[in-house]
């Protein structure tokens, strides 16, 4: 009896513990953001992760580039019979 009323004790604190740090993040604002991007937007441009972020976002617009010049050179390519043994 002692262990069921320690486990519901325990657990009731876990619950209690998640919904006050949901409900203490809600009204700190920041649309969303927690305290870990908040902290990372405060940092300079030179901090590697945050150049790393901006090296993959330019990798990225890189490839949308590349794939719709790819697009729009097969949809200028005539049909071509298939090539193969």
């Amino acid at each position: 009896m002692r262990r069921v009323l320690l486990l519901a004790v325990i657990v009731a604190t876990v619950v209690a513990a998640i919904l006050i740090g949901r409900r203490m993040g809600a009204e700190a604002g920041g649309g969303g953001m927690g305290p870990g991007e908040r902290f990372f937007e405060r940092m300079p441009d030179s901090f590697p992760p945050k150049r790393m972020a901006a090296e993959l976002e330019r990798i990225r617009k890189q490839n949308e580039e590349i794939l719709e010049m790819l697009k729009r050179r097969v949809a200028d390519t005539p049909d071509m019979p298939p090539s193969g043994p």
